[in-house]
């Protein structure tokens, strides 16, 4: 039986089109690939350690003007929540402002 496509037309083989198409995504994927879990471990470790440094020093601060002070937990808390903000807005800048 004679073909029915046109002269000088060509049409891919369907498994041409599936191999161009895995190397497209591979492509794709080398260039864009995901971290490994070990980056991804240190990342959250380091933004961690962003917000829990200045939270802890906050607290040792305070608690040290409270003692010194003799003003019972008032400035252990305030410098607390003032730690906990400065390193939850450093995390943030870290994560959407490109670093510190």
């Amino acid at each position: 039986m004679p073909s029915k496509r046109a002269p000088g037309l060509h049409h891919p083989d369907p498994l041409d089109k599936t191999v161009r198409a895995h190397q497209k995504r591979r492509e794709h994927h080398r260039n864009f690939s995901q971290s490994s879990i070990t980056q991804n471990l240190v990342w959250i470790g380091s933004l961690g350690s962003l917000i829990v440094v200045p939270t802890v020093g906050g607290v040792f601060l305070g608690r040290c003007m409270d003692t010194w002070m003799e003003s019972g937990m008032f400035w252990s808390i305030s410098m607390m929540a003032g730690g906990l903000a400065l390193g939850s807005w450093m995390a943030w800048r870290k994560i959407f402002g490109g670093g510190l």
